[in-house]
């Protein structure tokens, strides 16, 4: 039997990171220094990891997987659903451990990854170069005969991201159909597209250096466009720009992080270098030192000093805006210090993580179905205590409930380590034992007062479920995220609250301690957040050369938006409109009903986060605190007044952006949400005179609309950048959508919208 043991999902969702490590068969008889051996010192060896399938009852190895690490990532894909079988060996020296895996279907729709693969359909060994082909394989989770496309860009954006300095880069754009989970887009690398590419350089660079990096991005069904990472093209140009004695040193494509040879695997996805703790304890050290990460060097030279987001880098932070970030660290700075805030902002985003979900990462409306919400899951009560209410804490922004996650953590004591961080939201009554791996959290065997509660009200049973010792006894059934390997089936479950029998995961009588938190938080929670640190370019760090944040920052959503989803039907893009309604709006009502939730999320997700009325009713950004009236700009909130051919005002109305202005008329080309059903570039009279909007079937009879004025966001100071000029002015709307790439819109005479 081997002296360690693989940790890891062994039921892993397709689609879904999961990390392995390794545990050591450590019993506390063992004497300090034989843990210092070779032998049993998890840090003195490498850890081999290897995949094996299962083909006609033999085990093939896939070498394309093979990794060296004591964490190591994989990412199952959907064909893996159809495998006879695969095992997961980790291999110390002439020992080795073995894990069995068993692949789940996911329910979630989405791109997993994007491999790039030579002519022969292998993975390169070397850098491509013109006149080859490059065949880019997208991997997908319940897509399948969904029809999509993959454009290719050439990038010529600083650091190892991607950004807007791209928007002139596209190549070409193919289609793609998906099938049994993956699609291939063949792209030729012509010769031309080396001229292309040499014509323009990376902000700060001479020249485009030895190698041209290229991408693709995804546009799938109703997902967000997927970027994958970036692949090498040899520059055919680089060789004559140097003297024969001359000798290059690194490029400054090397100096981005691109390197020439970049392995990209099937299941990997990052691989995690752990440190251990400089003091090795017998039982502790492998509990505490888990959480210290080496990620590398994140300092980062500002050019204009006005952001530090790499400078104080922290785990899962590229899933936040910047002033997210900043929010972040404020926290953390005030809870726990100046000198701790990095590391214990890693450690809450951990716990953010793990509360809200995949489904709702780090959104501040995420709910559990069990009167649970937030980025830490108030409960009522908790909500109670801090002066809110759960209902108002799912309409705040990520920012404004930060304030909140401050106010819990606040008034905690003996916050020694993640776990007990942790633990003040999971079970407060067990803050203390975080270093204590045998603690029970939870005990299914214990007995409570009222027994299976059927003489028990509905009422009191509610009041109960909060309360130990029944927190203790449902608290294990109720947090299956805890439960590993064989412990993680199913039975049937007496439910206290339902007062019947229901599917639940978890052993009878069984039972949750502080090792299985410590765990999950550390496979699935804090280790995978080391992938997130932000390494792009800071949006609140004016770039060279680029004027983009010259003018309103919120339209660079707008229009991101209109690229992706514009000119489709409310049908087609329905889930998004949700999400609006959700984030924009706290709206789930009226849901035909959107260009306001859709005004008020492009607002509060541009960058810095402006506010908004945050509310559903188009006439709302009239009178509300968050905006006040201007002149007009590109990007000011046109408003509109429903009304009769007489100018009477009624109570709904339309809120849309200035894009530009239309030629010859009072009218204004607007860029805006359910414009004829889709987001769309219209044309809208903003002299102040009443005109004719569309026949509204519910009402039958015509619908007018007048013109209320221009907002913007309180405080925030227009820029001489922002006056309409002659690039503004479009002869019709056609040609203003063309110029976002809605080529196939149509005006529609009378148009319907809110």
């Amino acid at each position: 039997m081997p002296d360690f043991k693989i940790i890891g999902n062994p039921s892993p969702t397709v689609g879904e990171q999961q990390t392995y490590s390794i545990q050591e068969n450590l019993t506390l008889n063992i004497p300090v220094r034989d843990l210092s051996s070779e032998k049993t010192n998890p840090f003195s060896q490498d850890i081999h990891w290897s995949i094996y399938q299962l083909i006609n009852n033999k085990w093939i190895l896939k070498p394309k997987n093979n990794k060296t690490g004591s964490v190591v990532n994989f990412n199952f894909f959907q064909a893996t659903l159809k495998y006879e079988g695969i095992k997961l060996i980790a291999k110390r020296g002439n020992d080795e451990a073995i894990l069995y895996i068993k692949t789940q279907k996911s329910i979630e729709r989405k791109i997993v990854h994007v491999d790039f693969l030579d002519e022969n359909w292998n993975k390169p060994t070397r850098p491509f170069t013109y006149g080859e082909k490059l065949i880019a394989r997208v991997h997908c989770v319940n897509l399948n005969k969904c029809a999509g496309s993959v454009t290719l860009w050439e990038d010529d954006a600083p650091g190892s991201g991607h950004s807007i300095i791209n928007k002139n880069n596209k190549v070409i754009t193919l289609p793609i159909f998906i099938e049994e989970g993956k699609a291939e887009a063949k792209f030729f690398l012509a010769p031309d597209f080396a001229k292309i590419a040499n014509s323009q350089v990376a902000n700060g660079d001479k020249d485009e250096g030895e190698f041209h990096e290229y991408y693709v991005t995804v546009e799938i069904f109703n997902q967000k466009t997927f970027e994958s990472q970036n692949v090498n093209v040899k520059n055919p140009e680089y060789e004559k720009q140097q003297s024969p004695a001359e000798k290059k040193g690194t490029s400054q494509k090397e100096t981005k992080g691109i390197k020439s040879e970049e392995k990209i695997y099937d299941y990997l996805e990052q691989k995690i270098v752990v440190k251990p703790d400089p003091s090795f304890n017998p039982i502790m050290e492998k509990y505490d030192s888990i959480f210290k990460v080496d990620v590398g060097d994140s300092i980062w030279n500002r050019k204009n000093g006005t952001c530090a987001c790499k400078e104080n880098n922290f785990y899962w932070s590229s899933k936040l805006t910047c002033d997210e970030r900043k929010k972040v660290l404020e926290v953390c700075s005030k809870l726990w210090g100046e000198d701790k805030k990095k590391d214990k902002a890693s450690e809450l985003m951990a716990i953010m993580h793990l509360e809200t979900g995949e489904k709702n990462i780090f959104k501040p409306y995420a709910d559990n179905g069990a009167d649970y919400s937030g980025l830490i899951q108030f409960s009522d009560d908790s909500a109670k205590k801090l002066g809110t209410t759960r209902a108002e804490l799912k309409k705040m922004t990520f920012i404004k409930q930060m304030n909140y996650v401050h106010d819990y953590f606040a008034s905690k004591k003996e916050i020694s380590n993640i776990v007990d961080l942790y633990l003040h939201v999971l079970k407060p009554n067990a803050v203390g034992n975080g270093n204590n791996p045998d603690y029970v959290l939870f005990d299914e065997s214990i007995s409570v007062p009222d027994g299976d509660g059927s003489q028990t009200s509905l009422e009191q049973r509610k009041i109960n479920i909060g309360r130990e010792p029944w927190v203790t006894k449902y608290g294990y059934s109720s947090n299956p995220s805890f439960m590993k390997g064989e412990e993680h089936t199913q039975r049937k479950k007496w439910v206290y609250t339902k007062q019947r029998f229901e599917d639940r995961w978890g052993f009878i009588n069984g039972k949750t301690t502080v090792a299985d938190v410590m765990l999950e938080l550390k496979e699935m929670h804090f280790n995978p957040g080391a992938k997130y640190l932000f390494t792009g370019v800071c949006e609140n760090i004016e770039e060279e050369n680029d004027n983009t944040s010259d003018r309103a920052p919120w339209m660079e959503v707008v229009v991101n938006e209109a690229k992706i989803y514009g000119g489709k039907k409310q049908n087609l893009i329905q889930d998004r409109i949700t999400m609006y309604h959700k984030e924009g709006a706290s709206y789930l009502g009226k849901k035909d009903a959107w260009c306001s939730s859709f005004a008020c999320w492009c607002l509060e997700n541009s960058n810095p986060n402006y506010p908004s009325p945050h509310s559903p009713g188009s006439r709302s950004f009239i009178n509300n605190k968050n905006v006040e009236k201007c002149e007009v700009f590109y990007g000011a909130i046109a408003t509109f007044s429903d009304c009769n051919k007489n100018g009477i005002v009624e109570s709904s109305g339309h809120v849309t952006f200035v894009y530009g202005k239309i030629n010859g008329t009072d009218n204004y080309a607007v860029l805006g949400g359910n414009q004829n059903n889709m987001i769309k570039v219209s044309s809208y009279d903003c002299s102040g005179n009443v005109f004719h909007s569309h026949y509204s079937a519910k009402k039958k009879r015509d619908v007018y609309k007048k013109f209320m004025g221009f907002f913007k966001p309180k405080g925030y100071e227009i820029k001489t950048t922002e006056k309409l000029t002659a690039s503004d002015m479009y002869s019709n709307p056609d040609e203003a959508n063309k110029a976002i790439g809605l080529s196939s819109i149509k005006t529609v005479k009378g148009e319907k919208d809110d």
